[in-house]
C-alpha cells in the first residue's frame, strides 16, 4: 500500500510538471507572443495565410491534457526504473567524463531525430493514421498549443525513444535534461507558424540540414512529406522532403525583407 502512496505522489509531481513548466508556460507564453502581443507586428512572419479559430486552440489543448496525463503515467514509471538503479543512467560526470557528456547530448538528438523519422513515417500508414495521428493533423494551422495533441496510442509511441535510450545508453541527468529541453523548444517553435529563422538559413552548408518551422508547417498542411523532427537528413534521404520546401521559406523570408525595406 506504501508503494501505491509513493507512486501517486510522485505522478501527482510530474503531472504538475508536464502540465505547467513543460506545457502551459511555454506553449502559453510562445502563443501569447506571436499570436497577440505580436501578431500584427510579425504577421509577415505568418507561413499560412490563415489564423486558427478558437475551437480549434481548445481542441488542441484538451487533447494536449490528455496526453499528458498519460505521459505522466509512463514518465512516472521509468522515474521509478530510474530510481531503482535498473537503467545505465549515472549520476557522476567523471565517471565517463566532459567529452562523452557532450557527445551524450548529441548522440539523443540524432537517435530520437531517427526514432522520430520512422515511427512517423508509421503513423502516416493509411490503416492506422486515423486511430494513431489524427488528431494531431486536425490542427492544419497549428499553435504551440498542438505541441501534445496526441491520441493515446500515439504518446505511448512517442514516448518509447526514451526508455530505449535509457536502457542502452549511459546518460547523466543534466545531459538528458539538456536533451529533453531543448526537445521541448523545437516542438513549441515548430507550431507557431511564424518563421524566424535568417533568410539564408536553408542554403547554408550546415543549417540546411537542420529543420525550420516552415518545415513542419508545412507537414501539418501537406500531410506526405516533412517528417523529420531537428533535421531534414532522413527526408532527403528517403525523398519525402517537399518539394516547395525550400521555396516557401524563401518566400516568407522575402516577404520580410519586403516589409521592411517598406517601414523603413
Amino acid at each position: 500500500m506504501e508503494e501505491f502512496v509513493v507512486f501517486g505522489k510522485l505522478y501527482l509531481l510530474i503531472a504538475a510538471i508536464m502540465l505547467l513548466p513543460y506545457y502551459f508556460i511555454p506553449a502559453g507564453a510562445m502563443y501569447y507572443l506571436f499570436f497577440i502581443r505580436n501578431r500584427e507586428k510579425w504577421d509577415y512572419m505568418r507561413i499560412q495565410d490563415k489564423y486558427p479559430v478558437k475551437k480549434a486552440i481548445l481542441y488542441e489543448i484538451k487533447w494536449s491534457v490528455w496526453a499528458l496525463l498519460v505521459f505522466t503515467l509512463l514518465s512516472t514509471v521509468m522515474v521509478t526504473i530510474i530510481m531503482n538503479g535498473d537503467t545505465k543512467m549515472y549520476f557522476e560526470i567523471g565517471e565517463f567524463g566532459w567529452p562523452y557528456f557532450v557527445f551524450s547530448i548529441i548522440l539523443a538528438f540524432f537517435l530520437h531525430d531517427a526514432y522520430y523519422y520512422w515511427m512517423h513515417r508509421f503513423m502516416h500508414n493509411k490503416k492506422v493514421f486515423r486511430h494513431i495521428h489524427l488528431v494531431h493533423h486536425r490542427s492544419k494551422t497549428p499553435t504551440p498549443f498542438a505541441i501534445y495533441s496526441f491520441q493515446p496510442l500515439e504518446v505511448f509511441l512517442q514516448f518509447m525513444v526514451y526508455p530505449f535510450m535509457l536502457f542502452l545508453i549511459p546518460y547523466h541527468p543534466v545531459a538528458f535534461g539538456i536533451f529533453i529541453a531543448y526537445d521541448l523548444f523545437i516542438n513549441v517553435a515548430g507550431h507557431t507558424g511564424f518563421e524566424f529563422l535568417p533568410a539564408r538559413f536553408t542554403d547554408h552548408w550546415f543549417f540546411r540540414w537542420q529543420n525550420s518551422v516552415t518545415h513542419h508547417d508545412m507537414h501539418h498542411s501537406h500531410l506526405t512529406s516533412n517528417f523529420g523532427l531537428y533535421f531534414n537528413i532522413w527526408d532527403r534521404l528517403m525523398g519525402t522532403l517537399h518539394k516547395d520546401y525550400q521555396q516557401t521559406f524563401k518566400s516568407v523570408k522575402a516577404r520580410e525583407n519586403s516589409t521592411q525595406n517598406v517601414s523603413s
